[in-house]
């Protein structure tokens, strides 16, 4: 009786040992199951929050988003903790965004605006020339944070730049008030930088460039900037930095996989002329970034600026650099 017992036991536990192992080699052979990104793989675009935290955006498109999978489109970086999480967004009946490549906060009003980089044609959905929005956002906040970002409202980007061509690639935004204007200055990957008159009251609006429609400095044909000839985007975003200045990244890509290279400089300051927002005064490069595509920055507190990357098929990357002086 006491033989059967411990035999049996036995095959108890052999056939438990087996199973184990068959289970394990099951999971180490099949495919792990689809799951939602943990954030997006790479920065377009930063802007600093109230709370010293940092929003940044993602360029994806809707022809990209995976099925079932909600889009992921910003999220948040606590530059102190290192800690990096999605931020959702209600989006408008229009449809979630296609290649947001910047924002920025709206001054005096709590309010964040998130732009997509302009007007384009995609033959396989629609003939006529789409997107184009500035997403006007509500936050909400919670302990930890910045939690979920509401549209309020859509505006549109002029659709038609000077030379008659679809306003497109704009890489950087930066919002200023001038007096009791608020201006959007917006910056293309050429180099040509606009800005626009904003209406806080105006639900829906078209933008209109100021200075006639011209922009205010065309990097790529100013001798003051040839510093940049190295790089083929003279703009990938744009930010003001503590000490009042416009800050520009420029970069450089031979291919989806590189080689990369940014650099960040100057472009000029502040005034409180109505009319003159912007003094332009180029600096020369005041940091390098070589084997990194630079598409997003943004001043954070004690003097220090957070840079992520874009850098296509390789992925993307952030990190917190000294301000440049």
């Amino acid at each position: 009786m006491r033989l059967t017992l411990i035999q049996g036991i036995r095959t108890i536990v052999t056939r438990t040992l087996l199973l184990s192992a068959a289970a394990y080699l099951v999971s180490c052979q099949s495919p792990p199951a689809a799951t939602p990104e943990k954030r997006p793989s790479d920065f377009s675009g930063a802007a600093r929050l109230r709370n010293g935290q940092i929003l940044f955006v993602h360029d994806a498109k809707p022809n990209k988003d995976r099925a079932g999978v909600p889009p992921i489109r910003a999220g948040v970086v606590n530059p102190k903790t290192g800690l990096v999480r999605n931020v959702e967004i209600q989006w408008p009946a229009s449809g979630v965004s296609s290649d947001l490549e910047a924002v920025c906060t709206l001054p005096g009003t709590g309010d964040i605006l998130l732009c997509e980089s302009g007007y384009y044609v995609d033959s396989k959905l629609h003939q006529e020339p789409q997107y184009g929005r500035i997403f006007r956002c509500r936050p909400r906040w919670s302990l930890q944070g910045l939690s979920s970002l509401k549209v309020i409202d859509v505006w549109h980007w002029p659709k038609l730049l000077p030379n008659g061509e679809l306003t497109k690639d704009i890489e950087g935004v930066a919002c200023v008030k001038a007096g009791r204007r608020h201006l959007l200055i917006a910056a293309v990957r050429t180099g040509a930088v606009f800005y626009a008159p904003i209406s806080l009251s105006q639900a829906g609006q078209q933008l209109r460039f100021g200075n006639g429609g011209e922009p205010i400095v065309d990097i790529e044909r100013d001798p003051r900037f040839s510093f940049l000839q190295e790089f083929n985007r003279k703009v990938s975003d744009l930010t003001l930095n503590s000490q009042g200045e416009l800050c520009a990244s420029a970069a450089f890509e031979d291919s989806d996989y590189g080689p990369f290279k940014s650099a960040i400089y100057k472009l000029g300051s502040l005034t409180r002329h109505p009319k003159a927002v912007i003094r332009f005064a180029p600096a020369p490069t005041k940091a390098r970034m070589d084997g990194y595509k630079v598409e997003a920055m943004a001043s954070t507190k004690n003097n220090q600026l957070f840079v992520g990357t874009d850098d296509e098929e390789v992925g993307g990357t952030w990190r917190v650099i000294p301000e440049p002086r």
